[in-house]
């Protein structure tokens, strides 16, 4: 009971950082610094999350129990969502692939459905089809 009490702050104060960087009026420089602390903070090593293949990054989620290690998960695919926002064409491309890939494996493997996580894959997957239209 703690423990999930401490989550849901924990996932509380995150979605509050996070909207925090994306109304601040500071430079997009500032914006990735941000958010750079954000992962460290709340999901792990920045550097680690930018460069290792997928596969080792659920891997890296083991050690939590399920239903946190989902929702660690989403953090992250949020955290790739917002950095692509900010990212130039090609990082922007790498960053949505890298959320929309989080984001779907949460929803089928997480026994919590979630409509916004559906929403966030519809967006990325039509952004990432007019990428390639282009």
């Amino acid at each position: 009971m703690i423990r999930q009490d401490y989550f849901l702050r924990l996932l509380r104060e995150f979605f509050e950082a996070l909207q925090l960087v994306l109304r601040s009026k500071t430079d997009i420089r500032q914006k990735k610094d941000d958010l750079n602390r954000m992962y460290d903070e709340y999901v792990g090593d920045s550097i680690f999350y930018h460069t290792a293949p997928m596969d080792e990054i659920v891997t890296s989620f083991q050690q939590y129990e399920d239903d946190m290690r989902y929702q660690k998960m989403e953090m992250l695919a949020y955290l790739y969502s917002v950095e692509a926002m900010y990212s130039g064409c090609i990082d922007k491309a790498m960053m949505q692939e890298r959320a929309l890939w989080l984001f779907t494996y949460v929803n089928k493997n997480s026994k919590e459905f979630s409509l916004d996580r559906q929403k966030k894959i519809d967006e990325l997957q039509k952004e990432l089809a007019n990428i390639v239209k282009r």
